[in-house]
């Protein structure tokens, strides 16, 4: 009996090589928990010589037990259990007639079981978002396609949906027109036998979801109040989710699935489970409202087309060749064509549009390597760059290999997101310079008061020239808390008259203070003709330190650092220019540079809003900001403003 043995463990051996090897080699094969556990089973059984193996396994959402091995009823378990400060656990059960290998220990096996269970756990959400993902492109994909046949299309989807969350059965029920039951549309699976429980308890369930449009998981039928009036249901049913399908007309139907106690691997639904039950569910409704508008009207072909066309999502089809086969008028509005015409039969590379970072031959080559490309594209109009999520669906049932572009444009959103941000910062700087400015007044009066006692009873001369020297110095940091004082009252985004010249002057005095320390010469050549603007102070004042900003960051380190702020005013114009002696901006890049998140800094030292907040409000002023070379050898900043604009 023991040379048996011995010999089996010989030919385990032989098989799976050391048994860590054979557990990661399961990881690597399994596609959810209860594959990976079974396979657990038959490697332990392999590794104590043909064992009887019982493990009952808890972890996020993965809970069940799994056997495997002969039984050995004489024989008295060795067992072993497992459990994280997450509060995962394993139990293992070994029945075996003989003893268990020293080498590895039990627990050591159970250990790297737990932590590879761990990791093909984690593996299966995403194969499952990549999977609900993919499904909800092929859904659409049908839609877009116009399926006429109503039935084939819910079957379709609900055989998915049973393979995404792992279901016995899933069926579809709807309200029909001028009615107030339900009707079933679709049924998969095992759910054949809850149709004779419909006029009891899954009956009642589902009209409480439509009513309320609320969705409900249910992992007791005995909990809920209208399963637990069914005998059927208490005995058959061992969980149940429903969702409401709302479509633009209301909650036209629910969505079902189920699991059955009459399988042994019946686990309960999770809250992941019903998340996506519900993102399936807002497809499938308008699944059933296109195809049920395509099966009763001749018109169908027709309505789909209006359909794209009226939607506030920029749509393009575009052919195999890379022209432009269709647009919708979300799209012609956001490129700034003239007509739908305009765009279509034209090459796609000639439309003013370009993804981020690439060419659009590049993207093109992208797209019809993948079932779905996403991404960003600028599109450019008049001068102006929108930056939109771009998404490209391969449709393969086309002859033709079409492509379907879809842009959803985020600028204002990102403009929001920044201009929120920027004011709130700006805001809080306010409050701490105004502060620390008055807090810095009250010891200079001291000071000053002081100084001037000494001086006046100084009698040596080398005493009153250091007097002197207090004095100046005391009336400098003055100035400074001034500025400070000056710059946190125009705090305000309302329009008020200011002094552009003096918010200026008071920007470089702060400035020169800490650029002065870092070797920084910035001088100020300010126009005297310079007339009173009545804008948002607190947006004019936010450009200009951004952009004395960026120069200092631009001079750092470089010999003979200069930064020169000038105003000029010509033709009810006002220009404010902000030059530096840095190494300039590329032409290549000069395009790119006001773009959001767009930036040359390090990434401690940056986040690319500065430019792009400030074109944003030059923009709502009424001007313009670009750049070009300046004669100091590096960049130079411009920003005119419109004298009208602020009358």
């Amino acid at each position: 009996m023991a040379g048996a043995r011995n010999a089996l463990r010989e030919n385990a051996l032989t098989r799976n090589g050391d048994p860590g090897v054979a557990l990661a080699h399961a990881a690597v094969t399994s596609h959810d928990a209860r594959e990976f556990w079974t396979a657990v089973t038959k490697v332990l059984s392999d590794w104590a010589d043909g064992a009887y193996i019982r493990i009952s396994y808890a972890g996020r959402g993965d809970t069940g037990t799994v056997e495997g091995g002969p039984r050995f009823r004489a024989a008295l378990p060795v067992e072993h259990q497992w459990q994280d400060q997450d509060g995962r656990t394993v139990r293992v059960a070994v029945v075996t007639e003989g003893t268990l290998p020293a080498q590895p220990p039990l627990g050591r096996l159970v250990e790297i079981a737990a932590s590879l269970a761990t990791l093909v756990g984690r593996r299966a959400v995403l194969e499952r978002e990549r999977r609900l993902t993919s499904f909800l492109v092929e859904l659409s994909r049908w839609m877009l396609m116009s399926a006429t046949d109503p039935q084939i299309l819910l079957r379709y989807t609900l055989q998915s949906v049973m393979k995404l969350i792992g279901a016995d059965g899933a069926m579809t029920l709807v309200r029909p027109p001028g009615t107030t039951g339900l009707q079933i549309r679709g049924m998969v699976g095992s759910a054949t036998p809850l149709e004779e429980a419909m006029d009891s308890g899954i009956a009642d369930a589902c009209v409480r979801v439509l009513e309320n449009g609320q969705p409900i998981l249910v992992n007791d039928p005995e909990g809920d109040p209208d399963l637990a009036r069914s005998t059927m249901l208490r005995e058959w049913l061992r969980a149940a989710m429903m969702v409401p399908l709302k479509s633009t007309t209301g909650n036209v139907g629910v969505l079902c699935a189920f699991r059955s106690a009459k399988y042994h691997t019946a686990t309960e639904f999770s809250l992941d489970d019903l998340s996506y039950l519900d993102a399936v569910a807002a497809h499938i409704a308008s699944g059933i409202e296109l195809a049920e508008a395509i099966r009763t009207a001749q018109v169908a072909a027709r309505r789909a087309h209006a359909m794209v066309d009226s939607s506030p999502l920029p749509l393009a089809l575009l052919t195999g060749g890379g022209d432009v086969g269709h647009v919708n008028d979300a799209f012609v509005t956001l490129l700034g064509l003239d007509a739908g015409d305009a765009a279509v039969g034209r090459r796609f590379d000639t439309l003013p549009l370009k993804p981020a970072g690439g060419t659009v031959a590049q993207l093109l080559k992208a797209a019809r390597r993948t079932d779905t490309w996403e991404g960003p594209i600028i599109v450019e109009r008049n001068g102006e760059r929108r930056t939109c999520d771009g998404v490209i669906t391969r449709l393969d049932e086309t002859e033709a290999g079409e492509l379907l572009l879809a842009l959803y444009d985020r600028t204002d959103e990102l403009r929001a997101q920044r201009e929120l941000v920027a004011r709130e910062k700006l805001a809080t700087i306010g409050e701490l310079a105004s502060g620390v400015a008055h807090e810095v007044n009250n010891p200079l009066a001291a000071i000053r008061m002081e100084a001037e006692l000494l001086g006046q009873a100084a009698e040596r001369p080398e005493t009153r020239d250091a007097v002197a020297v207090i004095l100046k110095e005391v009336d400098r940091a003055a100035g400074i808390a001034r500025s400070l004082l000056h710059l946190t009252r125009r705090s305000g985004t309302t329009p008020d008259y200011i002094h552009v010249n003096e918010l200026l002057q008071d920007v470089v005095e702060i400035r020169s203070r800490v650029a002065r320390s870092e070797g920084i010469t910035i001088d100020a050549d300010l126009d005297p003709e310079v007339p009173s603007l009545r804008v948002p102070a607190a947006d004019l004042q936010q450009v200009l330190i951004n952009l004395v900003t960026n120069a200092e960051h631009a001079v750092h380190g470089r010999d003979n650092a200069r930064i020169e702020v000038r105003s000029r005013f010509e033709q009810d114009v006002i220009r404010i220019s902000v030059s530096d002696s840095g190494p300039g901006v590329e032409p290549a890049i000069r395009s790119r540079i006001f773009d959001p998140f767009f930036t040359t800094k390090d990434p401690d030292e940056g986040s690319g809003l500065g430019l792009a907040l400030s074109r944003s409000i030059v923009s709502d002023l009424g001007g313009r900001i670009w750049v070009e070379d300046a004669p100091l050898g590096g960049a130079a900043f411009h920003v005119e403003l419109p004298l009208a604009h602020g009358a």
